[in-house]
């Protein structure tokens, strides 16, 4: 990004995506501290019908026509389904973004095998969504491996729509994302991948990057899955900025 003082003067706008079952209220804890010249863009995806998450290339063009309008130089950031997205942007709208920062992020399955696996595993979780007791649902969610030892964060019922959590699920899914490995190791010069030292699954994914020569580095901060909550903030601030 620069030295701070070269771009004291310059506004720079910051969007950042949560992940599933997440809220634009995830990045709070960054966006206090940013330095005053970076403005914070951070949607809900979830609180109601006003995003169209039917498919990637959908809700990818309706955000891109939505940061497209800001001026000012953009950078994003990313978390697990929201950095998943953020590679569709890679994609489709590369330019968009000065810069791209990708936490906690799948670069899609090789195999599809792999896709079928996940298909029945998150049209399971589409059932539990529509059927479940809320407090049943957000138990049977945190008690997965991959947020093992990771803080568990307050998620209001109201605070969701479930027809949005049900399309994200379904329509979203990992298993629906083409994998991303091309995308990403032709724009490397602008990516900043970060991992969890403790999420064990990511860091591997991370380090297949790394070896495949598709990421340039990456890198590994003291925290689990849930970069957003767990990480030390200044930490994370010192690689990003």
């Amino acid at each position: 990004m620069g030295s701070a003082d070269s771009m004291i003067a310059e506004k720079i706008i910051v969007f950042g995506l949560h992940g599933f079952l997440g809220q634009g209220s995830d990045f709070d804890r960054f966006k206090n501290l940013w330095p005053e010249y970076i403005e914070f863009s951070a949607p809900n995806l979830f609180s109601d019908n006003h995003y169209d998450l039917s498919n990637f290339e959908i809700c990818t063009d309706q955000l891109a026509s939505q940061i497209s309008a800001m001026p000012e130089k953009k950078i994003f950031i990313g978390y697990s389904l929201g950095g998943r997205i953020g590679l569709h942007f890679l994609e489709k709208y590369p330019d968009i973004f000065q810069q791209y920062i990708f936490l906690s992020t799948h670069p899609g399955f090789d195999s599809d095998v792999e896709k079928k696996q996940r298909i029945e595993n998150d049209t399971i979780w589409a059932e539990k969504i529509k059927k479940l007791k809320w407090s049943e649902f957000l138990k049977d969610w945190n008690s997965q491996s991959v947020f093992g030892g990771t803080s568990e964060t307050v998620r209001n019922e109201n605070d969701y729509s479930k027809d949005q959590l049900m399309a994200a699920m379904t329509y979203l899914s990992l298993a629906k994302q083409k994998n991303m490995n091309s995308v990403i190791k032709k724009n490397k010069h602008k990516i900043k991948w970060i991992v969890g030292e403790k999420d064990l699954k990511f860091s591997e994914l991370a380090e297949n990057l790394k070896q495949k020569k598709i990421l340039e580095n990456y890198s590994r901060i003291s925290s689990g899955h849930r970069i957003l909550f767990d990480a030390d903030i200044s930490e994370l601030l010192k690689i990003i900025l």
